[in-house]
């Protein structure tokens, strides 16, 4: 049976007692004396509306019966008993639980994208992950998520962007120089970079990671969300309050 990862996180109402709860409903889910819940961390909110109060994170690993769709409709039934709503993205949340690894499988269904698309590149879920399944590794990453960490937080201090045509509205680089300040350069061939802190796929099919270590793919973006995604990606990466100068730029064998 496979073993699976979850996320949980909370910022409305009291989160200590929803994350709780909600591990007590994941154990009611696992396979007998598999549950392995993490600390319990303090984030600060990234993406969404403004004047969010900090997030309480964490993360559990379990063995599960459920094939994933049914084991995603279990997830959510434990966020709608603790009152979860889902009005504006990245909005408040009394709880939210998001599957992130089943066994090593990759899933690319209407309603589940595993693994979690934006798992690599969040300190917030990688932290209380990396104490319950630091050994686990990220079958589009290619590295385990105790090296997402590492590379997230001492990586090359640098953004590489891969497959933007430069041509459209979507144009990631000007997006991010306007409005973070930072300038990159599009590269076409990654194989001699040093690994950056987060890569940023435009392809619009999927396509393997260039280089190991944290992506966002654009292709696994809601339509008409990519840019606020990037932004948000960025804002994990290099918090506008730590950066004092912007990430170099990167061009073929740097």
């Amino acid at each position: 049976m496979p073993r699976t990862l979850v996320s949980l996180g909370s910022n409305l109402g009291d989160a200590a007692a929803s994350l709780d709860a909600a591990i007590e409903g994941l154990e009611k889910l696992a396979v007998t004396g598999t549950l392995r819940a993490s600390s319990r961390h303090a984030t600060p909110p990234i993406g969404g509306p403004a004047g969010q109060s900090d997030f309480l994170n964490a993360a559990a690993t379990f063995d599960s019966e459920l094939p994933p769709l049914e084991l995603l409709a279990a997830l959510q039934a434990i966020e709608q008993s603790l009152d979860r709503t889902r009005h504006t993205r990245w909005a408040a949340r009394t709880l939210d639980v998001d599957l992130l690894l089943y066994g090593d499988g990759v899933i690319d269904a209407p309603t589940l994208r595993v693994p979690h698309p934006r798992m690599s590149f969040r300190p917030f879920v990688l932290e209380p992950a990396e104490e319950v399944a630091g050994d686990w590794w990220h079958p589009e990453c290619g590295a385990t998520i105790a090296q997402l960490l590492e590379q997230l937080q001492s990586g090359a201090d640098a953004l590489l962007l891969v497959g933007d045509d430069g041509g459209d509205d979507n144009d990631v680089r000007e997006w991010i120089a306007a409005e973070r300040g930072i300038t990159i350069r599009v590269v076409e061939e990654a194989t001699a970079l040093t690994a950056p802190r987060l890569t940023i796929d435009a392809n619009r099919t999927r396509t393997p990671a260039p280089v190991p270590g944290p992506r966002l793919a654009l292709v696994d973006c809601p339509a008409g969300h990519w840019r606020e995604e990037v932004l948000a990606a960025v804002e994990c990466v290099w918090p506008r309050a730590n950066r004092s100068q912007p990430p170099v730029q990167l061009g073929p064998g740097q």
